[in-house]
């Protein structure tokens, strides 16, 4: 047999090497994908793009009206911890469980329990301003406040600034009347 020859695999007679069809049998001598090679690669591709959309995604959790980190993605939250905070009376706090939450409009909150003598553990809510200072702690589940750290401040708009921020009632009127708001 020459070498520019070859024997077709269905009925054995001589063919040439480039042919795509065998003049004898008229049978396919190009290897088709199979229906179960397709269906694999597609859900490959499926699953690399699920992937691809996850990685590079904005976060669309972020729920506290501000933008995700430049990066796209949210940092990740930190362990929770148990942590003493010492009062401005001198008393302290233990809060057990502390973990992040969502951001309050005047700074940061945090989460936790705290064991209250005669209730047991009651969830508890801690108010940072933007500065870190903490502001408040409620616990329980009619948010009694058990330290206030505001000096009789709310988290209220700053008309001159359009911002919230931490501001006496009087603070709020002046700004308000400045600004035409009231």
């Amino acid at each position: 047999m020459p070498a520019t020859t070859k024997t077709c695999p269905h009925c054995s007679e001589d063919i040439l090497k480039t042919a795509k069809v065998c003049k004898h049998c008229g049978r396919d001598l190009v290897k088709k994908t199979s229906p179960v090679a397709w269906g694999c690669l597609g859900l490959l591709a499926l699953i690399g793009g699920c992937f691809v959309i996850g990685v590079f995604a904005p976060d669309r959790g972020n729920r506290s009206g501000q933008s995700p980190s430049s990066s796209g993605r949210s940092a990740p939250a930190p362990a929770a911890t148990t942590q003493t905070f010492t009062l401005s009376d001198g008393s302290q706090l233990t809060i057990s469980g502390i973990a992040a939450a969502p951001d309050w409009s005047c700074g940061t909150r945090k989460t936790g329990q705290m064991d209250v003598p005669g209730y047991g553990l009651q969830p508890v809510n801690i108010y940072f301003d933007r500065a870190g200072n903490l502001v408040t702690v409620n616990a329980g589940a009619d948010n009694t406040k058990l330290h206030d750290a505001s000096a009789g401040r709310e988290c209220l708009m700053n008309w001159k600034t359009n911002q919230m921020e931490l501001l006496t009632e009087a603070q709020y009127k002046q700004y308000e009347r400045e600004a035409g708001k009231d």
